[in-house]
């Protein structure tokens, strides 16, 4: 036990609370204020300060009480949102990964060049329009198809910044909103679980299909755009073993959370 019978007590009624990390951090708050009132009133009539620390926590009542009172008047959402909470957290992190590949796109080039991930585009047929067009856009090319992928690189890293941002942001608000109004507990460690296993199912299934085709196309010729694929199913690989380390960590803290018989 704590040589101060306040900060004992604050930390045991935390591990019972089960509002929001908001409301619970708020009442903590709240509370402590309370009892260093009612212990430096103690102090004044007379009392030393570890007495009067327990008088000021016998007058609260125990912790498990405080807890199920503070429980009894916590909202809880609708399992339905919360699920919905979690399916947009695992679409933005879809966005990051992707994003994150796409971004990587940038510093690869200058190693194995832009044809590593556009090159099969060096065939395609293009317009005189069209390649009027490029050349204006991409006016360092000397050529209608050169123009066309360095035009296509430039969009493939624009649209992973995009990508990131949005996923970030996506991210951000769904930590707001859970930090506001998600209780914690076990049902919370249960969808962090299922997330995670989500993720990894997500993220190892875009590798089997990306990275197999990545890595032979890349073999028959490192110039015909096959870096795309390639590096978008090294990118979800790590993704997946990332999130299923985190699967792990999640089941260990449920497995830790469950009383144990007897």
């Amino acid at each position: 036990m704590s040589a101060d019978p306040i900060t004992a007590y604050l930390a045991e009624l935390r591990g019972l609370l089960r509002g929001s990390p908001r409301d619970n951090g708020r009442l903590l708050l709240e509370l402590e204020a309370h009892l260093r009132d009612a212990q430096a009133t103690a102090v004044a009539q007379g009392l030393v300060a570890l007495d009067a620390a327990e008088v000021a926590v016998a007058r609260v009542g125990a912790a498990a009480t405080t807890a199920a009172a503070a429980e009894a008047n916590c909202h809880v959402p609708a399992l339905s949102l919360r699920v919905m909470a979690q399916a947009l957290r695992l679409g933005a992190v879809l966005l990051v990964v992707l994003g994150l590949n796409g971004l990587l796109g940038e510093p690869l080039s200058w190693f194995v060049g832009m044809d590593f991930f556009f090159g099969d585009e060096r065939t395609v047929a293009v317009s005189p329009q069209r390649c009027a067009q490029l050349q204006r856009l991409q006016p360092a090319q000397a050529t209608c198809n050169g123009a066309l992928v360095e035009h296509h690189f430039g969009e493939y890293i624009d649209n992973g910044l995009l990508a990131m941002v949005l996923g970030v942001v996506l991210l951000g608000a769904v930590r707001a909103w859970r930090f506001r109004f998600e209780p914690v507990g076990v049902e919370r460690n249960l969808l962090e679980l299922a997330m995670g296993l989500a993720a990894v199912v997500q993220f190892s299934l875009l590798a089997l299909v990306e990275l197999p085709k990545g890595l032979i196309g890349t073999l028959r010729d490192p110039h015909l755009g096959a870096g795309r694929s390639l590096s978008q199913g090294v990118v979800c690989a790590v993704a997946a073993a990332l999130f299923g380390a985190f699967a792990v960590r999640q089941a260990r803290r449920k497995h830790a959370a469950t009383p144990s018989a007897g």
